[in-house]
């Protein structure tokens, strides 16, 4: 049984819902789990194992040194590390058993961990302390500069606030984001001083009627681009503004989507696509212009959706971005801890539906030459990892789509 001390740091109490509250809830409870049913019925053929191929297809971890690093912390989160600055993309990392019915909040200990084990660093001009990892008091670091959670959404959104706090970098904030830095700075139990949340820097994703947005951090180039979030059956409960009345502990149905985008970012040639939601992009990619060596593309809900329509988001990011890898993101169960052991990977949030999206997607890769490769779990990696090797040697890794 764990400690009142550890309760509150996890931030996880009983949600007390009113009727309508509770009347709404077990609606769509009942009609999640028939959606659920169906579409595991349709995909019971699938001889693809979804999680064994998460596991066999990983890129290999970075051994330790220079050069450009990523790790992922499950659904959609990256540290982006260059060896001089550091870009966090969601930053969401509080994996507790919250999921639909029970309230919580940022959880200061998990935070705090990934920060020590990570070794993220302190913003350029913020005061170095004691307690960073030594790898941070070099002076040519410029730590973590920028915080993008891609959407308000609570597996996107509801860390970001303390990251930017605790390291003093600038947070990409629409108002749901906005919303979630007011309800932390009021948070019980954080460890932060109130000057750190006061002295927050925030900048709006898009200016008024933008569809994209350009923001350079040492050597990165990045481009915010505006794409739907993916519709499912929970769609219509988390649409909207977050309330600027929200406050934490919170259930995650009142954390709305607020703006949301995909992440381009360039680094000395090389060029990655985040895209965290698996909405309806149509022509967002080419009318943009938008090139990519590799894409991190969402697939969470694309198992509600018909196999035509699947083969379509495919089209419209990957073929249209003339992608050379493909890297699946946003399908692991949030609930389960970071701390995955070497040799495993993240549990799949529906594994069966995932099983039917992966043989779409892997008859879509391969009349396109592309490889379809996984990130470790929590650990670093290059994703351009013998890429240009395969390419050359290897026929079926020349793309022919683009």
């Amino acid at each position: 049984m764990r400690s009142a001390k550890f309760a509150v740091i996890s931030g996880i109490r009983p949600l007390r819902r009113s009727h309508d509250e509770d009347l709404t809830l077990r609606v769509f409870s009942i009609a999640t789990i028939s959606l659920a049913l169906v579409a595991t019925t349709l995909s019971a053929c699938s001889t693809t194992d979804f999680r064994q191929r998460a596991i066999d297809e990983q890129i290999d971890p970075a051994e330790p040194g220079g050069g450009l690093r990523l790790t992922f912390f499950g659904t959609s989160s990256f540290l982006i590390d260059d060896g001089t600055t550091q870009l966090l993309i969601d930053g969401f990392v509080t994996r507790e058993k919250h999921r639909y019915f029970r309230r919580f909040g940022p959880s200061e200990q998990q935070i705090r961990t990934v920060i020590a084990e990570h070794r993220i660093c302190r913003a350029p001009g913020a005061p170095r302390k004691a307690e960073d990892p030594a790898s941070c008091r070099n002076v040519a670091r410029r730590g973590l500069e920028l915080v993008i959670p891609t959407h308000g959404h609570y597996d996107h959104a509801l860390d970001a606030p303390y990251f930017a706090a605790w390291s003093g970098a600038t947070l990409v904030a629409d108002p749901s984001i906005l919303s979630v830095v007011k309800a932390s700075q009021a948070y019980p139990g954080f460890s932060l001083p109130q000057r750190d949340w006061l002295s927050v820097k925030t900048i709006p994703p898009f200016a008024d009627g933008a569809q994209t947005a350009h923001l350079a951090a040492g050597a990165f180039s990045v481009t915010l681009i505006k794409t739907p979030h993916g519709k499912n059956p929970t769609t219509p409960l988390l649409s909207g503004t977050t309330s600027a009345a929200l406050k934490f502990p919170s259930s995650l149905w009142a954390l709305k989507e607020g703006t949301a985008f995909s992440v381009f970012v360039a680094h000395r040639g090389r060029t990655m696509l985040f895209v965290p939601s698996a909405g309806d992009i149509g022509d967002i990619f080419r009318q943009a212009g938008t090139k990519a060596d590799i894409i991190f593309l969402g697939i969470a809900g694309l198992g509600f959706k018909p196999p035509r329509a699947r083969s379509r988001y495919w089209n419209d990011v990957v073929r249209t971005v003339g992608a050379k890898r493909v890297i699946p993101i946003h399908w692991d169960d949030d609930q389960v801890p970071l701390n995955v052991a070497d040799g495993d990977t993240f549990k799949p949030a529906s594994p069966r539906r995932f099983d039917a999206t992966l043989r779409i997607f892997d008859e879509l890769a391969r009349e396109c030459g592309l490889e379809i490769a996984f990130p470790p779990p929590a650990r670093a990696f290059d994703p351009f990892k013998d890429l240009e090797t395969r390419l050359i040697t290897e026929t079926k890794f020349q793309p022919r789509c683009e």
